[in-house]
């Protein structure tokens, strides 16, 4: 549960920083906090990440996506590839609008082209 915390970076290293230090999410607010110092403090995180858009497209993929981008370059439909993965056929289409973002693509065929270009496939 730290890890979204930390990923936010500094921002939200400051923000927690401001509550108040008595309540029940003290002692989770404190991990937290000392999360941050393990990892370099908060700007060695900043530091190390890069903004989401200069990734390269494979490290923005989740792991749902590549999942989801394997069973578009198999060519299961949407239907198919919910009943494989567990989730809607709904699910799968906010999936490949994502994927479609994150690659630069516009459609399914581009996407299996471009993660086959980038060994994704």
């Amino acid at each position: 549960f730290v890890f979204p915390f930390l990923e936010l970076g500094s921002p939200m290293a400051q923000m927690l920083r401001r509550l108040p230090e008595r309540g029940s999410h003290a002692a989770f607010v404190e991990h937290i906090l000392s999360a941050f110092e393990e990892t370099g403090g908060e700007a060695g995180i900043d530091n190390a990440r890069q903004p989401r858009g200069s990734r390269p497209p494979l490290e923005q993929l989740t792991n749902r996506e590549l999942e989801v981008i394997d069973l578009l370059g198999r060519r299961l439909f949407d239907k198919e590839i919910a009943a494989k993965l567990n989730i809607s056929a709904s699910t799968v289409n906010s999936h490949c609008k994502s994927i479609y973002q994150k690659l630069g693509v516009s459609n399914r065929r581009q996407a299996v082209a471009k993660g086959t270009e980038l060994g994704i496939l």
